[in-house]
Parts: C-alpha cells; structure tokens; sequence
C-alpha cells in the first residue's frame, strides 16, 4: 500500500499469482526496496528472492525475476553502505548471510 504523510491510503497492489502460489502454505514475508527502485521479497521458506515492480496499470505487482538465494526465512535488506549487496537469515541455523544478486 502507498500512504500518503498523514498515512492515508492513496494506492494498493497485490502479489501475483505465481509469486503467491511459490510461497505456499505461507505469505510473502519480507521485502526491500533495492538500490535499482524495484520491490524485492521473500516467501517464508524457499531460499528465493522476488523481484517486482510497480504496475504503470492496473493493481497487479509485476514479476520481474526469481533469484535463488542462500536464505530460508522471511527476513532481508539492502545494505545501503554497500550497494548491491543483500542480507537475509536461515532461520534453521540462526546465521546472517550477505548475498549479490546475479
């Protein structure tokens, strides 16, 4: 959703199918704005990555790309000291992983 400074609704989007159906039985769980203005996010489980964009039309989430990524858990974010560079957890062994997306 896009908020406007007095937190009014001005926009929504949703995820697309394909993005949702990935990250069956959970949700979409984590996401960051990346350095190139497109949404990244991360289901609650597959070691994947989503990258998305905001429609021109319409209130369907674009997909651009599926990066396969060292992580299992919902949890990432841009390191704005070191563009490029994007850090998520294994919730299974409790570690920080730094990853480049390719």
């Amino acid at each position: 959703m896009k908020f406007n400074d007095r937190w009014e609704w001005q926009q929504a989007w949703i995820f697309p199918s394909a993005i949702l159906k990935r990250a069956e039985p959970m949700s979409i769980s984590g996401g960051s704005w990346g350095p190139d203005g497109l949404l990244y996010v991360t289901g609650h489980d597959n070691p994947e990555v989503y990258a998305v964009q905001i429609p021109r039309a319409g209130s369907v989430l674009e997909h651009l790309a599926t990066y396969n990524i060292n992580i299992a858990g919902q949890g990432i974010a841009w390191d704005r000291s070191d563009p490029g560079v994007l850090w998520g957890i294994v919730r299974a062994t409790t570690h920080v992983v730094a990853s480049r997306l390719k």
